[in-house]
């Protein structure tokens, strides 16, 4: 094993994935932790597949040779975006998962050791949970708090979904219905499918395109099979007249008995159908069908158009603590919950590349985008 410190009785080693008996310790830890939802190794190896970043990840282990604590981290270095150590990078949680406050102490005085061993700029750690004590401030650590995950607890009847009272959720169910009375009145076709890797094509022609209109690089498809390999999903694909127009894609959390959306896309063209919202509901009848206790809609900027989407089906949020610490001990300007960030320029040029350049140039940039 890759042992490289001892503290007390905790000794910190690098995870190895093709250890065993660390990929099971790992595991058995992340799934039994409350927020292991993102933290099981799929997630790590999709990553390293995907992009072959470096990978940094670390377990706490106790005398009794039991994990007590673990933190994935990816390093990315960008010529352009710097040189950053995430926790986790391209989903939707991170940071250290931990029995206590001080093996958690242990995780993150790793993650800036290490940053600073291998030429670093910064560490951020997307967590759910405030720094574990006060010391940590005083040791340069920053928090941005402007992004919330937002949670809804399903219930038994997809007709109690929506925010509000009766006519609220009345009124939100008539929306998610528009797609279908508007193709009933037109004789249109309207299917929605659920399923695999057979839907990988349909899922990418939609979501590169809209990614492309919103002025942001897209992923490759083969970082889409390289997720579906290795992290249990579901797909689904609403098609109208057997072309694809809105999709998303959904990863089974079955040790927590939840579902979670981290990418979902409509194409513009269908917005007078109302067809995300009659996605998003046919995704959670679904999951209600399914059994399912929460459904996890990923995180939001706090009040931006997709956080208000998310609130009137009911979804809660958990405002994330993302960590931060700069190696060379200067603070950042806080980020706002309505900041549009300094690349207007950038994303308009974008918009309006045609679809084949944005989908050739798109994976190479945004692989080294945490």
């Amino acid at each position: 094993m890759d042992e490289i410190k001892v503290t007390g009785s905790i000794r910190l080693e690098r995870y190895n994935k093709k250890n065993m008996a660390h990929f099971d310790k790992w595991n058995d830890f992340a799934k039994k932790h409350p927020d292991g939802h993102h933290h099981t190794s799929h997630y790590i190896s999709a990553i390293s597949r995907a992009f072959g970043h470096d990978e940094a990840s670390v377990m706490a282990i106790d005398d009794a040779d039991n994990v007590v604590g673990i933190l994935p981290l990816t390093g990315i270095k960008s010529f352009v975006f710097g040189k950053q150590l995430t926790s986790i990078p391209f989903f939707n949680y991170g940071g250290p998962l931990a029995v206590s406050a001080e093996v958690e102490n242990l995780l993150f005085n790793y993650a800036v050791s290490y940053a600073k061993k291998h030429n670093y700029d910064s560490v951020e750690l997307r967590s759910l949970n405030p720094l574990p004590d006060d010391g940590m401030k005083k040791d340069n650590w920053f928090t941005h708090q402007h992004k919330a995950v937002m949670l809804l607890e399903l219930p038994d009847d997809i007709r109690a979904i929506g925010a509000g009272n009766a006519k609220k959720r009345a009124k939100l169910r008539s929306q998610a219905g528009l797609a279908q009375r508007k193709c009933e009145e037109e004789g249109s076709q309207l299917h929605v499918a659920f399923g695999g890797d057979e839907l990988i094509d349909g899922f990418y022609t939609v979501f590169s395109q809209h990614m492309r209109d919103l002025g942001t690089p897209v992923y490759g498809k083969k970082f889409f099979q390289h997720i579906y390999e290795n992290i249990p999903s579901s797909l689904c694909v609403v098609y109208l007249n057997d072309k694809p127009v809105s999709c998303g894609w959904l990863f089974k959390h079955e040790h927590h008995d939840r579902v979670s959306i981290p990418w979902a896309s409509t194409l513009r063209e269908a917005n007078g159908y109302s067809m995300n919202t009659f996605m998003y509901y046919k995704i959670l009848e679904h999951c209600i069908l399914a059994g399912t206790k929460t459904f996890d809609f990923g995180r939001s900027t706090i009040d931006a158009g997709t956080y208000k989407f998310k609130a009137q089906w009911g979804a809660v949020p958990t405002i994330c603590q993302w960590h931060g610490y700069r190696i060379d001990g200067s603070k950042p300007e806080p980020r706002l919950a309505t900041d549009q960030g300094k690349m207007g320029l950038l994303v308009n040029t974008w918009k309006k590349l045609p679809l084949p350049v944005a989908n050739l140039l798109g994976p190479h940039i945004i692989k080294n985008i945490a």
